[in-house]
């Protein structure tokens, strides 16, 4: 894996760690000792962060990893933004809370959503304007939307 050079504007909650630490313990993977003092923060640099994710693919060199960590996000790991967008009653209200408080999450770029082929599909775009934090960090960033986006639509499935 790539790891990019770029200098980062930006944050994630530190309740993402959570994520991280939930699947080394599924994987059976001793965590840095240090990630554990990432959760007394209130948010992490997109530098940590990128550097916690690449450490962890230092140990487990596979593709996809960022999309397969995200697997273990639950709302409570991403907080409000999660809880506001469970409460909307359509997925179409439920987005455009996404939109608005993405910082929440992930305080870097804006994305972009738009429905095409007759709402049947969602494109979601960002921006360059933080830096290019990487494959993993965009992997994990794009599978923690999914996360959510499935949670909100069960007991059906998007695909």
């Amino acid at each position: 894996m790539q790891i990019s050079n770029d200098i980062l504007i930006g944050t994630v909650p530190s309740s993402l760690v959570g994520v991280v630490l939930d699947y080394c313990q599924h994987q059976q993977i001793a965590p840095a000792a240090h990630w554990h003092g990432f959760l007394q923060q209130e948010r992490l640099s997109l530098q940590d962060w990128r550097e916690l994710l690449d450490a962890l693919a230092q140990c487990q060199p596979r593709p996809a990893l960022g999309l397969e960590i995200s697997t273990y996000a639950r709302p409570a790991h991403v907080g409000v933004l999660a809880y506001l967008s469970l409460a909307c009653s359509t997925l179409g209200e439920a987005l455009q809370q996404f939109r608005r408080y993405h910082r929440l999450a992930y305080d870097c770029s804006v994305p972009t959503l738009a429905a095409l082929d007759h709402g049947n599909l969602l494109t979601v775009n960002w921006a360059f304007e933080a830096g290019k934090p990487g494959q993993l960090v965009d992997e994990f960033a794009i599978g923690l939307f999914y996360q959510l986006v499935q949670q909100l639509v069960a007991p059906q499935r998007i695909t």
